[in-house]
């Protein structure tokens, strides 16, 4: 059932979220979009830490960028040593061998 789920518009969209963003505050909505994720990774898990935790000294660039490796999509992540499925094409053979199809 996708009764509660918006949809329509793009401007409208973004129209009626900004509404309900000004009405609770810059310090409850944090808007990031995805281009801001891909141009610097770094800098948006800066915002996004900040954000949750604004009493909280910043973390330190060794943390922010461990938590950027960890969360990378890049062609390595599907290594088979990540418990995360990164959506590149053919690893599921990594998780699920022969045994699994003929089980």
């Amino acid at each position: 059932d996708d009764a509660g789920l918006e949809y329509g518009d793009y401007y409208d969209w973004h129209a009626d979220h900004g509404k309900v963003a000004d009405a609770l505050g810059e310090d409850r909505v944090l808007w990031l979009h995805y281009e801001q994720l891909q141009d610097d990774t770094a800098a948006a898990a800066r915002r996004v830490f900040s954000f949750l935790y604004p009493t909280e000294p910043r973390p330190s660039s060794a943390k922010i960028d461990a938590a950027v490796r960890f969360a990378a999509f890049g062609p390595t992540a599907a290594r088979g040593d990540d418990a995360l499925r990164k959506g590149v094409v053919g690893d599921h053979a990594i998780y699920l061998s022969k045994e699994h199809w003929d089980a």
